[in-house]
């Protein structure tokens, strides 16, 4: 590689592979590969003989015409400054260079009559600039150093290596900072095996290398490090290097690669170890907790499986006194826990047990004196969550308790101190529970676990877990899920007061009002929701307050308040949010799809003549935002979906179909929304609503059999027809004016149903009976109305069957 750069060097003309050639701007960068192959025998030669001062002269023009372009332009200044920076030196750059070519070239000095003052003068300048000609010009200089080295050097191996170093640190920034990748760390690599045979190098130089590689290019670090260590069988790679790149696999999101490479860092220690030979890395406790970094911030399905496998290997090679280092600790367990509470490969109950496991483990190793091992509140508030999201929140509780006592028993050590996530995570667990009917109880034992840390922090007991926002959020979510809105709201209205007291950390937020507006509507009194909305909406736009999400009350609006005048509210509200918006009064309050959808809903619930078109415009002005750049906008399926709802009152069918059109084209454009299965069973309502009659009931069976073609080739995921839309199709067939062939089509609907495994209902057989009947097949009317009545008596006796089945509910 440098004897290329030197042929380079000595060209009469700078061309796009001279290490000088980036200061142009043109050429593209060559790689080590490409460095000579556009150069015949004959060229090199004739290169070869090119004189210096004419190569210098060429790579002064280059530099000079590049320095002249470089002053009429504004990022001249820029690059001025940055040199400024760097270490002054009395020689002028360009003289630097020749200075640097002059005393490289045999020429001029021949071997062992290096003048080494002024290479280390020029050294140390080149390993200070930071750049890609640096680099170039640094390396070439070292190269003949270490020539002059072997034969007669004035300078110790120590000397050598103190500079050696430095060129490699002044490539290795650049490579961290992905300024150029003309030389890359295998080229590095290379060249430094080169030097070990004139002067001998110590682990660091390789960790270098392969570090600056790591920082961006983990397969190619482990490549390096692995081919280094196959090479260098005097074992030239420090632990940390191994580390690095383990790290490096880790951050990439690759815990696979990072545990192979762990097993071959073991595998070289214990082969060369038994083997008498060289020293090889010793892995140490780090290397195996990166691995487990690496699969506990994965979602790998064997993660946990991984990790206690990697636990194991650190007990057993722990009781050798040579890898003693690498025993266990309490962080060790907790990586093994992190990945064992969200295997999804068990239950969340097998879960929380496994974690209890690990947890009762340390307890046990602590107790019997090795106190490195006592798990701290962290690993406590994991557990608590675990058995939270088991549905088991009393073994949390207890869980808290014993904390508690242990906190105590060993004067109030603050490891131990019982914190607000604990607690959070404890009140968790019981709005998690499943059974609507313990839900009442459990927001009741929430609420005074709250109460109870507010006395706990009041008293100075344990001042850390005073209830926050967080807190409060929660146990709104507790009454919200069994549609207590009274308490809901009067715990809101709690927080509010505590708040004008001057509790900011309780400050109700958007998720606050939406879990009461979840509460009250739950226990079927929309009339006070509407009431809310109604509270927040004249907040926002009379009072100013901007605390509640706008697309809260736009869902609000579209969701409890009366229709048309929600629309009307909504319009004033998305204008203030536009406007807000516009003047940079509030940027976060821009209206984004979600505002778009909720307005649209508004839309489609007002009612009014004009509906559809209000709600093409509102998509049409999403799309042009959304072509303009504006991703916040973008439609999702959802969103024509609604518009398609809004299109159906108007009974133009194929102007819903032309919706769905719109969808296509832009997913043509890189959208990537595609329909699903309420984008086609709207289109078929649209139909079904038209009063088409038998236009509507042909093109409605010509839609079905395409979705079910779609569906069968997968061209799209989860759009197989069900029973809503085989049902609005038989209602496009029964609608008048019945054609001869009704009852025909009707029945074979209903075999192609059941022939797809989906059930029909009472309402598929009622529309197949009358369409049977208006054709005057009597006798299969009347066999699927026999076929309806044992259906429906089965079905009751059923759920007779399973009220009487149904256990008793007991409170945990």
């Amino acid at each position: 590689m440098v004897d290329s750069w030197r042929r380079e060097l000595e060209k009469e003309h700078a061309t796009p592979g001279h290490c000088l050639s980036f200061l142009t701007g043109s050429g593209k960068r060559r790689t080590l590969l490409d460095e000579d192959s556009t150069q015949s025998p004959n060229q090199n030669n004739n290169n070869n003989n090119k004189s210096l001062s004419g190569a210098m002269e060429a790579a002064n023009r280059v530099a000079k015409e590049a320095d002249e372009l470089a002053d009429t332009s504004a990022a001249a200044a820029a690059v001025e400054e940055e040199e400024d920076q760097r270490d002054p030196h009395p020689m002028a750059e360009q003289d630097m260079k020749q200075a640097t070519m002059q005393l490289i070239s045999k020429g001029n000095f021949k071997l062992g009559e290096l003048d080494w003052d002024k290479a280390g003068d020029l050294i140390q300048y080149w390993t200070k600039q930071g750049t890609e000609e640096s680099v170039h010009l640094s390396i070439i200089l070292f190269d003949r150093m270490v020539e002059e080295h072997e034969k007669a050097s004035k300078w110790s191996d120590s000397q050598m290596m103190f500079w050696l170093k430095a060129v490699i640190q002044n490539w290795n920034q650049g490579q961290r900072a992905s300024k150029y990748t003309t030389f890359e760390p295998k080229d590095m690599i290379e060249q430094v095996e080169v030097w070990y045979n004139c002067i001998e190098l110590d682990p660091e130089v390789y960790s270098m290398i392969i570090d600056g590689a790591a920082y961006s290019q983990p397969y190619l670090a482990d490549s390096l490090l692995r081919r280094t260590v196959d090479s260098r069988r005097k074992g030239l790679i420090y632990s940390h290097t191994y580390n690095q790149v383990i790290k490096a696999w880790v951050d990439a999101g690759d815990p696979y690669q990072a545990e192979g490479l762990l097993d071959f860092m073991l595998n070289e220690y214990r082969n060369r170890r038994e083997g008498g030979g060289a020293i090889a890395a010793k892995p140490n406790r780090q290397s195996f907790h990166l691995v487990l970094l690496g699969w506990a911030s994965s979602n790998e399905s064997v993660a946990a499986e991984r990790t206690q496998q990697i636990l194991e290997k650190m007990d057993m090679y722990s009781q050798t006194g040579a890898l003693a280092s690498v025993k266990p600790n309490a962080s060790t367990y907790k990586w093994v826990m992190d990945c064992v509470i969200k295997s999804p490969n068990q239950t969340s109950e097998l879960n929380a047990k496994r974690a209890q496991g690990i947890l009762d483990i340390l307890k046990a190793k602590a107790n019997k004196g090795e106190e490195d091992f006592r798990p701290p509140t962290e690993l406590y508030s994991v557990v608590v969550a675990a058995w939270g999201r088991a549905g088991n929140p009393d073994k949390a509780e207890d869980l808290l308790h014993d904390l508690y006592k242990d906190y105590c028993k060993r004067d109030h050590d603050k490891r131990l101190q019982p914190s607000l996530e604990l607690f959070n995570n404890l009140l968790m667990g019981w709005s998690k529970v499943k059974t609507k009917a313990k839900r009442k109880k459990a927001g009741a034992r929430a609420q005074a676990i709250l109460e109870h840390m507010d006395k706990l922090a009041s008293s100075k007991v344990l001042p850390g877990v005073k209830p926050d926002l967080q807190s409060y959020n929660i146990l709104l979510d507790c009454w919200a899920r069994c549609g207590d809105g009274a308490r809901a709201q009067d715990l809101l209205e709690n927080m509010i007061d505590k708040w004008e007291s001057g509790e900011n950390t309780v400050a109700p937020d958007t998720v606050s009002y939406s879990r009461v507006l979840t509460a009250w509507n739950r226990g079927g009194h929309r009339d006070r929701c509407e009431h809310i909305v109604d509270v927040l909406h004249k907040q926002f736009l009379q009072l100013g307050n901007y605390r509640i999400h706008p697309n809260l009350i736009l869902c609000g609006l579209a969701t409890f308040s009366s229709q048309p005048e929600a629309l009307q509210k909504a319009m004033q509200l998305f204008h203030k949010m536009k406007a807000l918006h516009a003047g940079g009064e509030r940027v976060d309050l821009k209206p984004n799809t979600t505002s778009y959808k909720h307005l649209l809903e508004c839309v489609h619930k007002a009612d009014l003549s004009n509906c559809g078109n209000h709600a093409q415009s509102i998509l049409n002005e999403m799309l042009g935002k959304y072509s303009a750049g504006d991703e916040d906008v973008k439609p999702d399926v959802e969103t024509y979906n609604v518009v398609m709802k809004a299109l159906v009152k108007t009974k133009q069918p194929k102007r819903t179909e032309e919706v769905l059109a719109q969808m296509y084209e832009e997913d043509v454009r890189g959208s990537r929304v595609y329909p699903n299965l309420d984008t086609f069973n709207l289109i078929l309502t649209a139909w079904a609503k038209s009063g088409m009659g038998d236009e509507a009931s042909k093109r409605s069976e010509q839609i079905l059999r395409r979705l079910e073609r779609i569906h069968e080739s997968r061209i799209l995921q989860n759009v197989k027809p069900d029973v809503v839309s085989y049902n609005t199709v038989l209602e496009c067939l029964v609608q008048p004016p019945h054609s001869p062939d009704i009852g025909k089509r009707a029945d074979q609907l209903l075999k192609r149903m059941e022939q797809a495994g989906v059930e029909p209902n009472s309402s598929t057989y009622n529309r197949v009976i009358i369409a049977l009947k208006s054709s005057g097949d009597t006798k299969r009317a009347n066999q699927l109305l026999r076929q309806l009545k044992k259906k429906t008596n089965q079905k009751k006796m059923s759920d007779e069957d399973s009220l009487m089945q149904t256990p008793s509910v007991q409170w945990f």
